[in-house]
């Protein structure tokens, strides 16, 4: 099932060796309780943004205004098989 949500982006680790992303999915119009997905490092939280849908730049400006620490969130088409995929589910 496919419908529209906010996808949220915080950094919560701030050591070079250690940063981690925090990404929290809130479905449009309710549905239920999604786990956050935590991502270490870049690579795994630009991995995790394409697999939601977010691409060019959108995912770029998210991955850099993460990296500064400021808090980001994408209006992107929530889908749960890519939820599963992802264990957010």
């Amino acid at each position: 099932m496919n419908r529209r949500g906010r996808i949220h982006v915080l950094k919560t680790g701030s050591a070079v060796e250690y940063r981690a992303y925090l990404v929290s999915i809130y479905p449009d119009g309710g549905g239920g309780w999604v786990p956050d997905r935590a991502c270490v490092g870049q690579d795994e939280l630009r991995g995790v943004l394409r697999t939601l849908g977010a691409d060019g730049d959108t995912l770029e400006r998210t991955l850099r205004e993460a990296e500064e620490g400021n808090s980001q969130s994408l209006e992107l088409p929530i889908d749960e098989r890519k939820l599963r995929i992802l264990g957010f589910m």
